[in-house]
């Protein structure tokens, strides 16, 4: 008997909802930043524990209540979700439990450090930016966040024109959820810096694929696995050489669902078994940019349609069918695409001059 899994992947266009003014005052956020006070965010006490997110000492989290509405069977839209608090392009953006955390980029064509944080409302619309701990230095095409251990990571990324960085920065969390400071962990090996790659929660670490390399103006035609040591330290692996450099130099993304690892870039979609990273076979069908997988859901993008395909036990995507088209045009550097348990989200703009302040989303589940 033939077995299904419901997977999602994205392509966006325009002429949706115009988006609703914000109604958010981070004023005071910022001036606590400058006096150097604690954050003033909303304190809900277990959200970070809710989400799986851990303050120190961290423990893991179980699996989320399934929801019997998801995922959808017909037609979505996108509407307006709110606004950031600036226009902003090239951003990395994460969903955790009921917050949206949108990490750095650029705002008016400078690179920028800026973190913030919305509360995600019961219908899926988020609350007011606040500002959290700003990152160590301006960066934007980080590689995707990743929650990993109970421990929330950002990779690599770009620290100017032609430089690829290889840091990597772990967020130290408070206990309603909000970040409090940041601190450095052991960086990417030289010359493995990257940006615009896709990282994932790998066994004790993490697995980051793909992306590019800054300087010598390729792709990053590899993943890399970390670990974690006894000391909570990330030990690096050898690179693993996967792809042609010049035929993956576009940003790579990828999620893990049902066994199976699918990867993604403007170019190609490939899978792997996930357990063994083996057997790597290039799939026919919509070629992907950034990929999340929620469940048994897969979210990535194209350019300007949202859709879907069944995948059978043998990891094979059936025909891709078209739910929704999006509100702007994603290409390659463009807005982030983030997931819920029920919802789409497409963060800021890009790339280079078209910043955004627009957050859109759309169900994946029934009314």
């Amino acid at each position: 008997m033939m077995r299904h899994v419901t997977l999602f992947a994205l392509v966006l266009a325009a002429g949706c909802t115009e988006p609703v003014p914000p109604t958010d005052d981070d004023a005071g956020i910022a001036s606590d930043l400058d006096a150097g006070e604690p954050i003033d965010a909303e304190v809900l006490p277990d959200a970070a524990t809710d989400a799986g997110l851990r303050p120190r000492p961290m423990r893991d989290a179980g699996p989320p209540e399934p929801d019997d509405r998801c995922p959808l069977t017909g037609a979505t839209t996108f509407v307006s979700a709110g606004r950031l608090p600036a226009p902003t392009g090239r951003a990395r953006a994460i969903v955790i439990g009921d917050a949206l955390h949108v990490f750095a980029g650029s705002l008016g064509r400078e690179l920028s450090d800026e973190v913030w944080l919305a509360r995600i409302r019961a219908d899926g619309t988020v609350g007011d930016f606040v500002r959290e701990q700003p990152l160590p230095i301006p960066v934007d095409w980080s590689g995707t966040p990743v929650v990993a251990d109970g421990r929330l990571f950002l990779t690599g990324g770009r620290l100017g024109v032609g430089r690829s960085s290889g840091m990597v920065y772990e967020a130290i969390v408070r206990p309603d959820g909000v970040i409090e400071a940041w601190e450095a962990r052991t960086s990417l090996p030289e010359p493995d810096v990257r940006a615009n790659h896709a990282a994932l929660p790998w066994g004790d670490g993490m697995i980051l694929l793909g992306g590019e390399t800054w300087g010598k103006g390729l792709g990053s035609g590899s993943w890399i696995t970390g670990w974690f040591t006894e000391t909570g330290e990330i030990g690096w692996d050898t690179p693993v050489a996967q792809w042609d450099e010049w035929y993956v130099d576009l940003l790579f993304g990828a999620a893990i669902v049902d066994g199976y690892l699918f990867a993604g870039s403007l170019q190609i979609m490939e899978r792997a078994d996930a357990a063994t990273l083996e057997d790597w076979v290039e799939l026919d069908g919509v070629p992907a940019l950034p990929i999340d997988g929620r469940g048994s859901w897969l979210l990535a993008s194209t350019e300007n349609e949202l859709v879907r395909a069944e995948v059978g036990t043998d990891g094979s995507p059936g025909p891709w069918e078209t739910l929704a088209t999006c509100p702007v045009e994603m290409t390659y550097g463009g807005p982030v695409i983030v997931t819920s348990d029920t919802h789409a989200y497409i963060v800021g703009g890009g790339p280079f001059s078209r910043e955004s302040d627009e957050v859109w989303m759309a169900s994946l589940c029934a009314p």
